[in-house]
């Protein structure tokens, strides 16, 4: 892996292999094709008073790479914002008790099926009390939960 250029301050990503093999071949072919452009003629370069500055445009190939790159880093940001949601919302609070817990606690069923539903979800988590989620639904006597 190479290290592509850091994004927003944060520290690099590594680029996957076949993304800068990818990209060598697109700047050599465009480099090629630049190459085998016909040339102006030394002589009516000398008539023009001024050159405007080419625009080049990247190659779609290049532009089809950066696209695809642009995409899949949207995706993992988007993944770690997601676990670290996730991760936030398992945290224990100041008891030890997790969002688990405090469904089970509150008796809010449909909350903790959204919870159960997470795949960051530990049902055996336990509070400072040495209880876990299971435990405190069937000490207050809530069926559903269970």
């Amino acid at each position: 892996f190479r290290e592509a250029p850091a994004d927003d301050g944060r520290r690099p990503r590594p680029e996957p292999a076949h993304v800068v093999l990818a990209r060598a071949q697109a700047a050599e072919a465009e480099r090629l094709r630049r190459a085998r452009a016909p040339k102006a003629e030394a002589s009516s370069r000398a008539l023009t008073v001024k050159d405007e500055p080419a625009k080049e445009e990247p190659s779609q190939a290049l532009v089809a790479i950066d696209n695809e790159a642009k995409a899949r880093r949207e995706a993992e940001r988007k993944e770690e914002r997601r676990k670290k949601k996730e991760r936030e919302l398992f945290a224990p609070d100041a008891k030890g008790e997790t969002a688990l817990h405090r469904a089970v606690l509150a008796g809010d069923s449909t909350e903790l099926r959204r919870l159960l539903g997470l795949p960051s979800c530990r049902v055996d988590c336990p509070n400072f009390y040495g209880d876990a989620a299971i435990h405190a639904a069937a000490q207050l006597g809530h069926i559903e939960s269970l």
